[in-house]
């Protein structure tokens, strides 16, 4: 106990003397005060401030878990926002590119989502039919102006389109070449299509564009379909053939439109090819 009062003693002392060397003293006896004194004020500071943390801390700890959770949902929100517009500027884009598309070839144009897609690629099912003026024969094409099919049967309230991909569809191209060539794609594997009675000496490249003729009666002219990735014959048969690569399978096919305005021809009977 006699231990304790003196080191209690010499604390007021040191504390006491600190105060009248601020007061009282001159620079040098501040000095050689603070420098006496520093260990100990340095140690009750540094207690002080550990006890002020102890009783604060836990106070402040809930508010800040509030305030990150608070920040985290604000985060959560303005990303959404941000992919919001994003999509909403690409909509936006495609639907300027099919309506300059539309005005060029004077089409009417009707917007319809995807129901159902059959996996093999011989069909689709789209949400509008009868009751929304459609009807069988009627080409669907996508944001970016591709062929997709055309509707081959109309229900009330939905579609079946026929993909330009089924082995059912068959329908008359125009190779883009350094003239014009003329020839049939048929669908059959769902990835591709088959051209076939392109004339013999037609220079028919890869790359080529290829687009829809009005031939057959099937589909408005000018259609984009795809582009050639391979071509052959020529030597010793009468015609060349090949495949073409459609456009629509790189496409979005949410995002589709089926020309309304165009008059199916159903008994067109298309010219024959030469030597065909």
């Amino acid at each position: 106990m006699k231990k304790n009062y003196k080191i209690l003693l010499i604390a007021v002392l040191l504390i006491g003397g600190f105060i009248l060397a601020n007061k009282f003293a001159g620079d040098f006896f501040k000095n050689t005060t603070y420098k006496i004194t520093a260990p100990i004020q340095k140690t009750i500071w540094k207690a002080g401030d550990w006890i002020s943390d102890g009783l604060v801390l836990p106070f402040h700890l809930d508010d800040l878990k509030q305030e990150n959770q608070r920040l985290f949902s604000q985060n959560l929100f303005f990303r959404q926002e941000v992919l919001n517009l994003k999509s909403l500027q690409e909509e936006n884009e495609r639907l300027r590119a099919v309506l300059k598309i539309a005005a060029e070839q004077k089409w009417q144009l009707s917007p319809v989502g995807v129901l159902a897609k059959d996996p093999q690629g011989n069909f689709l099912v789209i949400d509008k039919g009868k009751e929304d003026g459609l009807t069988e024969g009627l080409a669907i094409i996508t944001a970016e102006g591709a062929l997709v099919g055309r509707i081959e049967k109309a229900f009330d309230d939905f579609s079946q389109v026929l993909l330009i991909t089924s082995s059912k569809s068959s329908f008359d191209v125009e190779i883009q070449d350094e003239k014009s060539v003329l020839a049939v794609a048929k669908g059959g594997d769902g990835q591709s299509l088959l051209f076939q009675l392109a004339p013999q000496d037609a220079i028919i490249k890869n790359s080529d564009l290829v687009k829809t003729a009005t031939l057959g009666g099937k589909f408005p002219k000018n259609i984009i379909v795809g582009e050639i990735i391979e071509c052959w014959g020529g030597d010793v048969s009468s015609f060349k053939q090949g495949l073409i690569y459609p456009y629509f399978l790189k496409s979005d096919l949410n995002h589709l439109f089926v020309i309304t305005n165009f008059v199916v021809i159903t008994n067109f009977v298309a010219p024959r090819l030469p030597n065909q």
